[in-house]
Formats: structure tokens, sequence, C-alpha cells
């Protein structure tokens, strides 16, 4: 039995065991050149799938069903838009997400010489915890994890706090301290931009991780592929294609198959490419015309040039990054966070994921940032470079072995709601408090801070609240196919007045459940009898659309 990390990404996944204490990405086959699996699966007519790298081959195929971005649609409810990415009858989300995931963890199984998967720990974006339909998601990948048959425990956790962890998890290895302060984490992929600001506190021997502010560009935020890696390698291939054909080329099975080309080269050569443009920096980089490489397409070979490269990357991710850089500088400078300090220790830079290794991004953020040679807001938190691509697998390893141990907190506030009440919202846990998962919270009077006693039949209207402000919060009753399971007479005896307690209590996943204590109003006491349901999905208990609605409403 063996402990994994998961970075399941929207065009990447990466794999992660502790090997001699320290994580590494797993290769998933002996002859695989890299950990890097391309999240993709395809489907030829004869109904067989495909996982990875030979499904993305296959894309240069026709007439093969190809299914990407399928984590970012697992919230999506609408038949036409999964029909349009086409996502149609069994081919849901849900379930090529489970096939998906199946293939790829039963080979690193595989590849460890192990059987079964004791702790899984999957990194999941941090604006799903900001939404509620996301929270649902959280639940999702928990549940398609735990429906493998090799899959004991299953934890879903935050990616920023898990590449968090594994620098934090860096610097007391390096420093021999523990790391207290600010991580501003850039996530720059093939599909998003995210960049979180995580405030990092330690508290006997417990490392807590808290995001203090979030923007970002891309699926996660737009539902769509964004200004990222994979915008950006299919326009230098079209411009170059472009420039020396006259014309723009069809995205077909040719021109995806230059791109995977061109993609291939770039994650190879991507010292090559650091050295010959820090060799021309006083020089106009559009105007270098030195070839990086030759794409082939329609029987031709096409060039790219580094200044190419620069000119498509100035159009195209430039203008996004430098907006979202200095969304989170807004922030910083109005909570008075010294972001400028080159020598200080308690602020650090971390650029994590695959784009963010490319050479243009590394030096459009030290650029903004005003970095210097002696520059320490990088240093103590990375071994290699190349570290960063799997920062969020790694952490996710840490987190699965319990080197790193990272509080909990509600993703929500959640209570009942009382109608011509002074407690109508009544929270039994607040926005981002911090929990203790499987611990049972019950709603409290604010007064004695004992348990508070409800009378009925049934639990009729909950109060959700996703943020921060507590005089607030979203009324709405459970859905009908749920309402049974909270009438309360079928729980306890239906002799006399139905009294009782209410708690909730969440998993490592966040999978909410109710618990109901039943109370003796003549004796004042609890009875011992004490139910629990799990709650389960968001969308099983309330109508998320309309939850949503009423969110930002």
């Amino acid at each position: 039995m063996i402990n994994i990390g998961l970075d399941f990404g929207s065009t990447y996944t990466v794999t992660s065991v502790l090997s001699n204490g320290q994580p590494k990405a797993v290769l998933l086959s002996q002859t695989a050149a890299t950990p890097f699996i391309p999240t993709v699966v395809s489907k030829n007519k004869k109904g067989q799938y495909e996982y990875g790298i030979i499904a993305r081959k296959r894309a240069e195929r026709s007439n093969i069903q190809i299914f990407k971005a399928f984590k970012m649609l697992l919230s999506e409810t609408n038949p036409e838009i999964l029909k349009e990415r086409g996502f149609e009858g069994e081919d849901q989300p849900e379930e090529i997400s489970r096939r998906y995931l199946e293939k790829t963890l039963g080979e690193c199984l595989k590849a460890c010489g192990e059987e079964e998967i004791g702790n899984l720990v999957v990194g999941v974006p941090e604006i799903w915890y900001e939404q509620l339909a996301g929270i649902d998601c959280c639940t999702k990948i928990r549940d398609i994890c735990k429906s493998l048959p090799f899959v004991h425990e299953v934890q879903v956790v935050s990616e920023p706090a898990a590449a968090s962890a594994y620098f934090v998890w860096n610097y007391k290895l390096s420093r021999k301290e523990d790391f207290k302060g600010h991580i501003l984490l850039i996530d720059y992929g093939g599909g998003t931009l995210d960049i979180t600001l995580n405030e990092v506190t330690c508290e006997d021997g417990e490392t807590s991780i808290q995001v203090k502010d979030r923007t970002g560009a891309g699926e996660n935020e737009e539902g769509r592929i964004g200004k990222a890696g994979i915008v950006f390698m299919e326009s230098v291939t079209a411009e170059a294609i472009q420039k020396q054909m006259g014309e723009e080329p069809k995205t077909d099975e040719k021109f995806y198959k230059a791109v995977y080309s061109f993609e291939e080269e770039l994650q190879s050569r991507s010292a090559e490419v650091e050295e010959f443009y820090e060799q021309n920096t006083l020089l106009p980089l559009e105007t270098l015309e030195e070839e990086f490489t030759l794409l082939e397409y329609m029987g031709e070979e096409v060039e790219v040039s580094y200044g190419l490269m620069y000119q498509v990357y100035q159009k195209v991710i430039a203008g996004v990054l430098d907006e979202k850089l200095g969304e989170i500088i807004s922030y910083m400078e109005k909570h008075g966070i010294d972001y400028r300090n080159s020598q200080q220790e308690g602020f650090k830079i971390a650029m994590a994921g695959g784009f963010s290794n490319f050479y243009l991004v590394r030096r459009q953020i030290k650029q903004r940032f005003g970095f210097t040679s002696q520059d320490r807001r990088l240093d103590g938190i990375i071994k290699e470079r190349t570290d960063c691509e799997n920062a969020i697998a790694f952490g996710a390893a840490l987190i699965a072995e319990q080197k790193i141990t990272i509080p909990e907190r509600a993703p929500y506030a959640i209570g009942i709601y009382t109608e011509n009440s002074d407690q109508a919202f009544s929270y039994a846990v607040k926005y981002r408090e911090k929990i203790e998962c499987g611990k049972v919270y019950y709603l409290k009077n604010p007064k004695d801070q004992k348990e508070r006693i409800f009378m009925g039949s049934r639990i009729r209207q909950f109060v959700v609240n996703p943020s921060e402000d507590d005089r607030r919060g979203i009324v709405i009753a459970p859905s009908r196919k749920y309402q049974e399971k909270l009438e309360i007479g079928d729980l306890f005896s239906k002799n006399g007045i139905q009294t009782f307690a209410i708690g909730f209590s969440w998993d490592h996943s966040m999978v909410l459940s109710l618990h109901i204590k039943e109370f003796q109003y003549l004796t004042g006491e609890f009875t011992g009898r004490e139910k629990s349901i799990e709650l389960s999905r968001l969308s099983d208990l309330f109508d998320l659309v309309e939850l949503e609605n009423t969110a930002h409403g």
C-alpha cells in the first residue's frame, strides 16, 4: 500500500510519492520521458478508449472523439454546452474523469510496484472553494476517486495549499526553521493563470496556509482555455504557418500535430531558450531572426524564430499577466504587505505550473517585482527550478504522508434559518473558520454557548453563507428529493413533541453531514440518541442554480 499526491490538471496530470523522505514525480512507464501525462481521453468508433499521451496522438487522426477539459466541466449541468464540447450519452465529464483517473492511478501503482493506495490527496483549484458549484465538484472528485477499487482514503485540498506546503517543507529543510509570512504563488499552466497570496503561520508544529487573495484568468476563471501555455503554443504555430504559407491554418489534426511538436521542443529545450534570450537581452527581442525550430505542416517545414515567439508572447500573454499581477499588487499595497523588500525572509514569490518555467514568463515576473541578482524572495523554497512544475503534486504527496499538516477551514458558513427570531441567521460554523474534520459543530445560543434546541417535525430551511459577512446569508429549502431524509419524525420516537439539537460536520474532502441529537424537554437532558445524515453533494441538498443566483443576485 502506498500514499499518492495527485495534481489533476486541466491539461496535464502528475502523480507523486515519497522516496527516501523526499517527494518525486512518478514516471508511469520505463519508456516515459516525462511525468506529465496529458489530461486527454480518446474514443474510436468501436467504443475503445485511450488515455494520456496515446490519446493525444490520436487527435492527429480523423474520426476520433477527443475529450479534454473534463475536470473543469464537472460543474456544468447544461446538456447543450456539454454536447458542444463532445460530452453526451454515457460520456459525461464525471465518467470520463473516472476512466482517466482509474487508468492513470492504476499505472502509477504498477510503476511503484504496489496494488493499493492508502491515502490519495488530490489538488483542486482554489476558486472551487469560492463557488458553491465548485464545492460540489470537490465532492465529485472525492466520490470518483473513492469509487476506484484500489483507493482507500481520499482527501481534496486546494492547489495553492498543496504547492505552498511543498515550498514550506523545502524552506524548513534548507533553513532549519519554520517559514512564517506570505507566499505569492503564481501558477501558470497550459489552460490557466492562478495567482494566490497565501499567509503561512506555524504553531505547535502545525502549519496553517490561508489564501488571503486571488486572481487569475483562463479555464478556472472563465470556464474556457485562457491566455496561458496552450494558447501561446497554438498562436505561435498558427503565426509561423501563416507567415510562411500566406494563409491561416485550419485547426485540424495536422495543425495540432505541429502544435504538439512545438510544445515538446519548448519543454525539452527550456535551458537553451533561456540562454539564447539572455545572450541577446540588449537587442530588441522581437527582431531576432535566429531559428528556434522547424515544424512539419502539410508536407512542408515551417520555421519558428526566437523573434516570432517574443512577438506572440507580447500579443497574447504579456498583457493579461501584467494586469493580473497588478491586481494582486494592489491588494498587497492596500493591506501593507511588504513585497518590495528583496532581502526579507517573510515574503516569497513562488512560480508553479509548466508555463511558468518558460523564460519570457519568468522574465516578466522578475521585471514587475524588480528582482536583483542578490534577491532572496525566491530563495529557500525550491531546490531546482524544474520542481516548480511539480509543486502541487509534491505538496499533495507530503500531505498524503502527513509530513505537512494543514488545518481545515469551513468552505462556507452553514446553519438553520428560523423565521421571526433574533437568531434568524444562526450559523454552526462561520466561513473559513478553522475546523476539525469529523467533529460535530452544533448551533449554540450566543449567551450561554449551550446547544440550541429546535422543535418541530422537519428541517424546513437552511442558511448558507459563502462570505465573511455574518450579517448576510442565503436562505433556501432543501431540494424535494432530499426533504424525506430530513423528516425528524422518522429519526426518533413519534411520541410527543420532537425536540433536538442540530449540528454539522465535514470530512477531509469537505463533504457535509447533518447531525441531529434528541433532547428530552421534560428532563432538560439529551437522551443519547443521535442520527447523522451525509448530505453528500450540495447539489443533492439544494438546487445549486438557485443558490448561485441568490449568492450573486
